[in-house]
């Protein structure tokens, strides 16, 4: 017998004794083997070939005799447009009463297995399983394959026997095959999805369902670290970019939903902040790619973020007060402060306003990684003051980096100090507060009972006073 003959019995083989062939040599040469000699490629025909073979699918199905006609390469195009028209205002042509029925029956009559596989192709490329024909198509294609006696349509069949490829919930079947320790990549490529179908319809859908399975991982404190590696290594190809781009807002919930509850570990945040920031943007000054988000998932995001805003305006803070002992004996009490309220995840949002000497000195200091906003020069500002702006509850407040007065409006306020601005004068920051105060006797903590009282008062939010005082 023939290397190609005993070939087209490995499927058979395989499926047989599966059990005890599994994960052996054998069972890794032949599955190669099989991947290689099994491939099935076809390439789109161009615009201008789809409008001229769809005018001869539409004669065909109002004059019949043109079928037996229609060139090979006609009856392979033809496959392209089962689910799209080549031009808005068209009919797909499975929208066409009885093209499906001729169709496939010239496809029998011809014995033509390429043309079969090229519908095949096509589906697991475009994956319209929810569109009305599917079903039909798939009976169809699947008894056309499953009696070809050809190598690459008994290969193809017996995938699709094995991994539930052409069922309408195929993208969830074939996850379920997903192994252990095993990328979605290695997946596709044992389901025979290679070339463009590894990123096709199918495999993108199996994406999609791996992010809402690793929803609940991504919760628990045991599997975080392994969970969010995997999905950033399933979201990013070799040279960096995004895999599925298309997928971007499933791909930032299913980072951050499932921290609406409960704190990430540390390493995980810092992980998934990162990769956020990389790839999406901050979305307090770039919102572009967070269109669309939802808003959970934003205010997990932004509260991360207040965390770098206000290490950064504490680097600030220990950066200009360096060399000045009143400066930093000054600070040490109003980094403490805002430090309780930060550990209690009390501030909702956080926004730094540069001064210009600041400004310049950013890679001094700045910890983050966002663009913050900055006084215009001459705005009434000295060169060397920068002011931190908060949000805790309905409350606004504002803070400066020297010895300016603490201020608070109700957020409701038409002067209450705008947040995620590029550019600012004092005036924005200092007019009509609901109240203000100085920074006194610090030591003994006069100011921060009062402004903590505010808080409560305001807000219901408590800070003890031992935790606000830890210097």
């Amino acid at each position: 017998m023939s290397l190609k003959a005993k070939l087209n019995q490995l499927p058979i083989a395989f499926n047989l004794k599966h059990h005890t062939f599994e994960h052996s040599k054998l069972d890794i040469a032949t599955q190669r083997a099989l991947i290689t000699l099994g491939e099935f490629d076809a390439t789109k025909p161009s615009e201008f070939e789809l409008q001229a073979e769809y005018r001869k699918a539409i004669a065909a199905v109002t004059e019949p005799f043109l079928w037996p006609k229609l060139s090979k390469r006609s009856l392979r195009t033809f496959a392209w447009m089962l689910f799209s028209a080549p031009s808005q205002g068209q009919d797909n042509l499975m929208g066409i009463d009885g093209f499906w029925l001729s169709y496939s029956k010239e496809l029998a009559r011809r014995q033509y297995k390429r043309g079969w596989l090229t519908i095949y192709y096509v589906l697991m490329l475009t994956y319209p399983y929810q569109r009305q024909g599917f079903e039909v198509i798939r009976q169809s294609l699947s008894y056309a394959l499953r009696y070809s006696v050809d190598h690459k349509s008994m290969t193809i069949w017996g995938r699709c026997e094995e991994y539930y490829l052409l069922e309408s919930n195929g993208h969830k079947r074939l996850l379920h095959y997903l192994d252990d320790g095993e990328s979605l990549d290695e997946l596709y490529e044992r389901a025979g999805l290679t070339g463009a179908l590894s990123t096709g319809k199918l495999a993108q859908l199996t994406y999609l369902e791996f992010l809402n399975k690793a929803k609940p991982l991504l919760a628990s404190h045991e599997w975080q670290r392994q969970t969010v590696d995997q999905i950033l290594r399933e979201s990013i190809t070799q040279q960096r970019a995004l895999k599925y781009p298309s997928y971007r807002v499933h791909l930032i919930e299913a980072l951050l939903l499932p921290f609406q509850q409960q704190k990430p570990r540390s390493d995980v945040k810092e992980t998934i902040k990162s990769f956020v920031l990389g790839y999406f943007k901050d979305p307090r000054v770039n919102n572009g790619l967070w269109v669309n988000v939802n808003n959970a998932a934003k205010k997990v995001f932004l509260s991360w973020m207040v965390e770098n805003t206000l290490e950064d305006f504490f680097s600030l803070l220990d950066y200009v007060s360096r060399g000045d002992e009143t400066a930093d004996r000054h600070w040490r009490y109003r980094k403490a402060f805002w430090k309780a309220y930060l550990d209690v995840e009390a501030i909702d949002e956080a926004w730094l306003v540069l001064g210009p000497y600041a400004k310049s000195m950013t890679n001094h200091f700045l910890k983050g990684d966002s663009s913050y906003g900055a006084f215009i020069r001459g705005s009434g500002v000295n060169n060397r003051h920068s002011a931190l702006i908060l949000r805790i509850g309905n409350l606004i407040i504002t803070e400066w980096s020297h010895s300016g007065k603490y201020r608070y409006w109700l957020e409701t306020s038409q002067y209450a100090p705008k947040f995620y601005l590029s550019d600012y004068t004092r005036k924005m920051l200092v007019n009509l507060p609901y109240h203000e105060d100085s920074h006194y006797n610090s030591e003994n903590g006069t100011w921060q009972r009062q402004l903590s009282d505010s808080i409560k008062s305001y807000t219901g939010i408590i800070i003890r006073y031992n935790n606000y005082m830890r210097v």
